[in-house]
Formats: C-alpha cells, sequence, structure tokens
C-alpha cells in the first residue's frame, strides 16, 4: 500500500486511495490491478491508470507485459525480442 501511496501523493488521487482502501486493495492484490479495473471500477482516465501501473511495476518489481512469466524472463530474457512475441503467441497444431 505504500507504494500506492508515494504514487499519489498529490489532493486528486487521494479519493482513489480512499476507494482502494474500501475495497480491501492491499500489497498482495494491488500487483493484480489491471488497467481495466482502474479505468472500469475505480472511474480513472486511461493515462492515469497506465501511469500508476507503470508506477507500481516500477516500484513493486512486475513486468507489466507478463508479471515476470519463464516465457519471457527465461534463459534469453536479455533478448528484447522475448516481450514482442509474447503479446501475439501463435498456436501450433
Amino acid at each position: 500500500m505504500a507504494a500506492l501511496i508515494a504514487a499519489f501523493k498529490d489532493d486528486h488521487h487521494k479519493r482513489y486511495i480512499l476507494k482502494f482502501r474500501e475495497e480491501s486493495i492491499d500489497g498482495t492484490t494491488l500487483p493484480l490491478i489491471t488497467e481495466d479495473h482502474l479505468t472500469m471500477h475505480f472511474g480513472m482516465k486511461l493515462g492515469p491508470a497506465l501511469k500508476l501501473r507503470s508506477t507500481l511495476a516500477r516500484r513493486i518489481g512486475h513486468c507489466a507485459v507478463c508479471m515476470h512469466c519463464v516465457h519471457c524472463h527465461g534463459e534469453d530474457s536479455a533478448d528484447p525480442r522475448r516481450h514482442e512475441s509474447s503479446r501475439s503467441p501463435t498456436v501450433s497444431k
């Protein structure tokens, strides 16, 4: 929760902190919040929602693309193309 409060320092965003508390969002559930949750349920505009997710990812250490899945963060994780391929998986027959 400290990461959320740090991301929302100004008065304009205090209402979101209160809403998170009302919804019992804590340190365990915070990394699971998506842009859709923020925009649809919390009424945020997309820009601030994306900024919040980015800030949380930096502070918490989660990858915004895949949550550090083995596919993207395996042995070849230094290869920047790993994230590109994870966005559009192919189905093999």
